[in-house]
């Protein structure tokens, strides 16, 4: 009975272990993919600083296992890979202290909260939540910044 307990307590060491390390791998670079999963899961440094020169760029905060960011997400991937100018930077933020911070940031610099996600701010202009009728104003809103340039608060 004894040897049961201790093999029991030792899978049950292994499970919780092997958890706990998904999790750090998640919260410390871990990638999900994607077009450039800033912050934590990999991508770039997470500082959501500018480049100026290099052409229009999405910032997209979304949560893993949101379905309506899981749809927006796949909607920017492809938006991304079409337009050589474009820059997507996706921000993870259900296992990111780090990214929720800069979503808190990137919110109050365009006068709104960090309430929800998917969120997707670009030039001037802000989207909370996804469906079809976003994808096309978050699409005319990519070919006008490729067009003409955007600026963001981000830039100021």
């Amino acid at each position: 009975m004894e040897k049961k307990t201790i093999a029991a307590g030792l899978v049950a060491v292994i499970v919780i272990g092997a958890a706990g390390f998904t999790l750090l791998d998640v919260n410390l670079g871990g990638g999900n993919g994607g077009a450039d999963d800033g912050g934590d899961n990999g991508g770039n440094s997470g500082e959501m600083l500018p480049e100026p020169g290099n052409g229009t760029t999405v910032y997209f905060f979304w949560g893993d296992g949101c379905p309506y960011c899981a749809e927006e997400k796949q909607f920017l991937e492809e938006l991304d890979s079409q337009n050589d100018d474009l820059k997507v930077k996706m921000y993870e933020v259900y296992y990111s202290e780090r990214n929720q911070e800069l979503f808190r940031n990137t919110a109050e610099l365009y006068g709104t909260s960090a309430r929800g996600v998917p969120a997707t701010f670009l030039g001037q202009e802000y989207w909370r939540g996804y469906n079809e009728r976003t994808g096309t104003r978050i699409e005319q809103k990519v070919e006008e910044c490729l067009e003409q340039g955007c600026e963001s608060p981000l830039e100021r």
